[in-house]
């Protein structure tokens, strides 16, 4: 779209100004499009929406309703949707969204959570069932069957909406694309790769990142090797396998965790999170000492000054960063020489820091989920996989990696643009990216890693 003509009216309703990663895309998002929309961040006020006392409903209930009343106002809307950012439990969440969508006369929803449970969990009932853990067989169904309804609900409300406006739906993996295609028939699907960083941004954070702007690394010898972990300290993040895998790399090598407990963990009375503390169990060695003696009766001496050594201090080799902006983030992972994603497996299909070291150009190692796995569809040969939770092979992939990075990404923040353009404009196609390098990436390499010996790279087709 051409700046000279008038610009379409853009609502985008997210969360906003928060230690979110939606958030945090949403505020990239908002100067990506400023070129083709005149665009306006209506937030999500999470400090009601997500509350289920009784006076903060009512401040919701209200706060929904002045959304809407917007809305007559703009040429289009995009929701960037996140169950969870819309109320407390998937029913609230729905009714909320159904309001929204009802009053939007051009829409385009972004799911950053894809709200399909896929088949039935019966391998994990089951297992539960033998072990007559039967309350866990309970909650796996009732958690099925409650995310199969809400997701349908969801996808039976814009199908139906299609009819008499225009829908678009947004996603970031093409199996979740062709789901909607497939399942549900939508006319309007577009999917992309997270991407966060302009070429300046990238620039930036290559050229100007050092080890004096963060502290907690003044302890780092200047040769060592830096593993980098990225986003809230939490059980799905895998921050514990990191950990695990530190003991098996050279005493050369330490760990930064850039990222804190997330604020929805932080409860009274609470003296240290429970998942921090098996970090810190971990990386200090702690081992009860009655479980060890069990464990080394009948061992041969080698064996248990094996163990022993496994289980040395090494909290001197692990540096917590604490929780930083945006611009922080950026430049602490360019310090990295590998980043490492170690997440379990938890629905979700999209991923922030991924799209952060691939922009950046950093080795990355990652778990083995579906994310990650959709996510290297869109880059080839640039993730190096490991299956979650084994920390040895995470620790064999950092030091005998198969990949490299790739100076020119073949997806980035012209893809996001381009398919936000093409989801709101009626009839639009889904953008050829692959016979139209030139608005994927930028003509060459950031200056910073470009090889004294090579030219330039030019754009992977052009």
């Amino acid at each position: 779209m051409s700046t000279t003509t008038k610009r379409p009216k853009l609502a985008i309703i997210s969360t906003y100004n928060e230690l979110c990663g939606i958030a945090a895309y949403t505020e990239r998002l908002e100067r990506y499009l400023t070129d083709d929309f005149e665009i306006e961040v209506i937030p999500l006020d999470q400090s009601i929406l997500r509350s289920d006392a009784p006076r903060r409903m009512k401040l919701a209930e209200a706060h929904i309703n002045d959304i809407c009343s917007r809305l007559k106002d703009f040429d289009a809307v995009n929701i960037q949707y996140e169950p969870g950012t819309l109320g407390p439990t998937g029913g609230i969440a729905f009714r909320r969204l159904k309001r929204i969508v009802r009053a939007s006369r051009s829409l385009s929803v972004t799911f950053h959570t894809f709200a399909h449970s896929g088949g039935f969990p019966t391998l994990r009932v089951l297992k539960a069932l033998t072990k007559l853990k039967l309350t866990d067989a309970l909650n796996t169904t009732k958690d099925w069957w409650r995310t199969r309804s809400i997701g349908a609900s969801v996808f039976r409300l814009l199908k139906k909406e299609q009819a008499h406006k225009h829908v678009a739906l947004i996603v970031h993996t093409g199996r979740e694309a062709g789901f909607l295609k497939l399942d549900y028939d939508f006319k309007n699907v577009f999917n992309h790769p997270l991407s966060f960083l302009r070429d300046e941004d990238v620039d930036d954070a290559l050229t100007n990142s050092s080890r004096d702007a963060f502290p907690p690394l003044s302890t780092v010898p200047a040769d060592a090797k830096l593993l980098g972990v990225f986003g809230f300290i939490a059980p799905y993040k895998g921050t514990l396998t990191a950990v695990r895998a530190l003991r098996y790399l050279p005493d050369d090598y330490h760990l930064a965790i850039f990222g804190a407990i997330h604020p929805a963990e932080i409860h009274p009375h609470v003296s240290l999170n429970s998942y921090l503390e098996e970090i810190m169990r971990e990386m200090t060695g702690y081992t009860d000492t009655a479980k060890a003696e069990d464990l080394s009766t009948g061992l041969e001496r080698i064996a248990i000054e094996q163990m022993r050594k496994n289980r040395s201090d090494i909290s001197h080799r692990v540096h917590f960063m604490g929780s930083l902006d945006e611009e922080q983030f950026a430049h602490g992972m360019a310090l990295c020489d590998t980043v490492v994603l170690p997440y379990l497996e938890v629905g979700q299909t999209s991923s922030g820091p991924i799209s952060f070291a691939v922009e950046l150009r950093k080795p990355i190692v990652g778990a083995r989920n579906h994310a990650f796995g959709q996510f290297a569809r869109y880059h080839k040969d640039r993730i190096d996989f490991f299956d979650i939770g084994n920390h040895i092979e995470l620790a064999d992939r950092v030091l005998h990696p198969y990949t490299r990075p790739n100076p020119n990404p073949e997806r980035s923040y012209r893809t996001n643009r381009a398919v936000y353009v093409a989801a709101h404009t009626p009839g639009a196609a889904m953008p050829d990216f692959d016979s139209k390098p030139e608005i994927v990436v930028r003509a060459h390499a950031p200056k910073s890693i470009q090889s004294p010996a090579e030219p330039a790279l030019e754009s992977v087709r052009g």
